[in-house]
């Protein structure tokens, strides 16, 4: 009976851990896009000295790049907390595999 239990529970379990998987490693390639965009806009698009604060912040901030990885930045942010709810949802389905239901066959009652 153990044995019929868990195999039924894997059964239950493998795609919504699968899909929970491929939606983890694509978060995290987000978060990634995400840090690097706002580690390279620092890098290239902030002022480091008083000379480029005042001669070069207008050209830095309005050149293509800096606009580039401030949509990036944007971009990637709301497609991590979109994916974030996915999990969540994924996750849930995951715990619903470990419900406890009574299935009625011939009225018996059966447990599954």
């Amino acid at each position: 009976m153990i044995k019929t239990y868990l195999k039924n529970l894997l059964k239950k379990l493998w795609h919504p851990l699968k899909l929970l998987l491929e939606t983890l490693s694509i978060y995290m390639l987000w978060i990634t896009i995400h840090y690097v965009a706002a580690y390279e806009y620092n890098d290239w698009c902030v002022p480091k000295n008083l000379k480029e604060y005042m001669f070069y912040s207008q050209v830095m901030v309005n050149g293509i790049h800096c606009n580039s990885l401030r949509w990036i930045y944007v971009f990637s942010f709301e497609n991590s907390k979109i994916n974030l709810v996915l999990v969540s949802n994924i996750a849930l389905k995951c715990l619903n595999a470990f419900t406890y239901t009574k299935k009625e066959t011939n009225g018996k009652e059966k447990e599954t």
